[in-house]
């Protein structure tokens, strides 16, 4: 990794100290098994970590002030979870839209193609799920019930609902991302023309 050479006079006071080093080391592991629970990903949660740091670096006056560090960083870190979260929202929505186009769309050969790849992609992966989060997702999803509905229905707390629905969109979401095929882009262009 290389950064700029022109530095504050306290930026290189924190390097020639140790400071970014020493934080590096205190708060490295930390970070990355926090972001490692709440994303189930080890490359984007060392990813995310290793930007933590380069913002650091970016920013290394908070170096100055150890009290406040932990708190930055965990702050720093918190937001690029939550952007992580933010794009895998868009992706989900536009998956599960695509898999639940109106009719219309589906009249052509070759849209229909495109939507039954996906809808077997997601069925496919619907059927590795366990029962539970199946009908969780399917209840939040198909039936646009709210998390406190789903909760008195199934007789279970409203966390539960929230991390079995979440769980069932991170692996929807990352068995799209994993799928590769021409259709699905042409599928997600044609959904993108006819949204426009």
């Amino acid at each position: 990794m290389s950064f700029s050479s022109e530095h504050s006079p306290a930026h290189t006071a924190c390097v020639e100290g140790k400071a970014f080093e020493h934080a590096f080391e205190q708060y490295w592991a930390r970070l990355y098994h926090h972001a490692l629970r709440k994303l189930n990903d080890q490359e984007l949660a060392e990813d995310l970590v290793q930007e933590c740091f380069i913002v650091l670096w970016n920013n290394c006056e908070i170096l100055l002030k150890p009290d406040e560090l932990g708190k930055y960083l965990y702050g720093v870190l918190r937001h690029k979870i939550l952007d992580v979260f933010r794009k895998d929202q868009v992706r989900l929505r536009y998956a599960d839209r695509f898999a639940s186009l109106p009719k219309e769309f589906a009249d052509s050969a070759d849209k229909r193609i495109i939507l039954s790849e996906l809808q077997k992609v997601i069925d496919d992966e619907l059927a590795l799920m366990p029962a539970r989060m199946v009908e969780i997702y399917r209840l939040k999803r198909e039936q646009k019930l709210s998390t406190s509905e789903i909760a008195q229905m199934l007789g279970i707390s409203e966390q539960t609902v929230k991390n079995q629905s979440y769980r069932a969109a991170e692996r929807l979401k990352q068995c799209i991302i994993a799928y590769d095929s021409s259709l699905l882009i042409l599928g997600i262009s044609l959904l993108i023309r006819i949204r426009v």
